[in-house]
Formats: C-alpha cells, sequence, structure tokens
C-alpha cells in the first residue's frame, strides 16, 4: 500500500521560473494572463467610475436647463408685468420699450 502522504498534490516542481507549468499553461503565458486579467478589471472599474460621473454630470446639466427655463419664464412674467405698470397699452409699450419680449 503506498504512503498516502505521497499522494498530496505538491506545487509544480522546475529548474527555471519560465518552465513551471501551472494547469497546462506555461508560467511566463500565464503570468501575462493574469496581468490581462488585472488590467481589464482595474479597466472596467475606471470606466464605470467614469460613467457615473458623467451621468452625474448630465443630471447637473438637465437640472441647470431646468432652472433656466424657469427662471426665463419668471423673468418674461416680471417684464409683462412691469410694462403693464409703466404702460397704458401695447402701442405705448412698443413705442418705449421696442420689442422685448
Amino acid at each position: 500500500m503506498p504512503n498516502s502522504d505521497l499522494l498530496v498534490a505538491s506545487p509544480p516542481v522546475s529548474l527555471s521560473p519560465q518552465l513551471v507549468v501551472r494547469d497546462g499553461i506555461p508560467n511566463s503565458e500565464f503570468q501575462r494572463i493574469e496581468d490581462r486579467r488585472r488590467s481589464n478589471l482595474l479597466r472596467g472599474v475606471q470606466l464605470k467610475t467614469r460613467h457615473e460621473k458623467f451621468k452625474k454630470n448630465r443630471q447637473n446639466a438637465e437640472a441647470a436647463l431646468e432652472r433656466s427655463k424657469r427662471n426665463e419664464a419668471w423673468a418674461k412674467k416680471e417684464l409683462a408685468s412691469f410694462r403693464s405698470k409703466m404702460c397704458k397699452d401695447e402701442a405705448e409699450a412698443q413705442r418705449m420699450f421696442g420689442d422685448v419680449i
């Protein structure tokens, strides 16, 4: 009966690190694949972060546009109110202010 301790899997043994084989892949190729995998993971995180930043910027821009539209509507309303207080009719408003609105 063979010694059961000898049946335990052991790490690959080699004379040179370049010759070590993992799952049938030479160490240098395995390392290149691992480096590429890590790089891809990092790039994915960077892209996700960048996407979130762009998404937030877009939301801020849309909110600013909505505020601008509300402010424009308010300004037109205020100007119309001012013109109606200052002028008796539209003809006088045209003479005083021109075509402002």
